[in-house]
């Protein structure tokens, strides 16, 4: 089943298989599926194929700083992700990173990588593994749009990836919300991301987007479109984590961002399903 949240009080669901919809508000919105779309080895779906993309409304808000993520504290600092979560099999036969003692805490491997950032014209792409099919991961790829959420000029960097691997994974319509978790841990290999939402975000919002240098915060756009998910996700009763990992153990998601790149550009930024 599919579900999709735009502003807090209108919601969009139906099945894919049928490609039918009920719509409590239909004007406002244009949806473009494919009732029998293509089934890729990885499961990869990227925003450059229109009969993955969903175009929603007024459905982006900015963060006000009234909740913000923690970081993950992990047992040692030998326990790599997959130790911690071992993962059950929900119905619908994936393996989905869940905690070995807590089963309503789960986990999602990001990655945002911008490999050429020094030529003119570079390429950034960004990637989750929400779960684990028997023999391959599943993953959500994409290249970087040019435009942000609030429709500002985003440049093509590995910090934006990163931090638009973060946020589609709060957006992402299949992820933990759908299986009731309590705690969603993001897993990255970025200090920038980790300590940026976890530290930083709180004092350049007290100095209203400045760093302590008084220069504009960098891709204020996307940090602010990324607290706003962390505070739907707690009013949805689910806390966001953040845990830095040596970029050995993120190694599928950092080579999908990677593949990522390669896919046509694209200007404007689309939620995916």
């Amino acid at each position: 089943m599919l579900s999709v949240w735009s502003a807090p009080s209108f919601r969009i669901s139906g099945y894919c298989s049928e490609t039918h919809f009920h719509l409590n508000n239909p004007q406002d919105l244009t949806f473009l599926f494919s009732k029998n779309p293509q089934h890729f080895p990885e499961t990869n779906i990227n925003n450059n194929n229109p009969e993955h993309w969903i175009q929603l409304p007024d459905s982006w808000r900015k963060g006000a700083g009234l909740v913000f993520p923690t970081e993950f504290t992990h047992p040692s600092a030998s326990a790599t992700p997959t130790d911690l979560f071992k993962g059950f099999r929900p119905k619908n036969g994936l393996l989905k990173y869940v905690h070995r003692t807590d089963a309503f805490t789960a986990l999602i491997f990001i990655a945002g990588t911008c490999p050429d950032r020094r030529i003119p014209d570079p390429k950034a792409g960004w990637a989750l593994i929400h779960a684990r099919a028997p023999d391959y991961p599943k993953i959500v790829s994409a290249r970087l749009e040019r435009k942000g959420p609030f429709g500002d000029d985003g440049s093509q960097t590995s910090n934006r990836a990163e931090l638009r691997a973060a946020l589609a994974t709060l957006r992402f319509e299949f992820g933990p919300n759908e299986e009731g978790f309590r705690t969603l841990v993001i897993v990255i290999n970025s200090k920038y991301v980790v300590e940026g939402s976890t530290t930083w975000a709180e004092t350049w919002i007290e100095k209203q987007w400045k760093t302590s240098k008084g220069e504009d915060v960098a891709s204020r756009d996307l940090w602010e479109a990324l607290l706003s998910e962390i505070e739907k996700a707690k009013e949805r009763n689910m806390a966001v984590q953040f845990w830095k990992i040596p970029k050995e153990w993120n190694v599928d998601a950092h080579d999908a961002a990677m593949k990522a790149t390669e896919q046509p550009a694209t200007d404007s930024f689309q939620d995916l399903i």
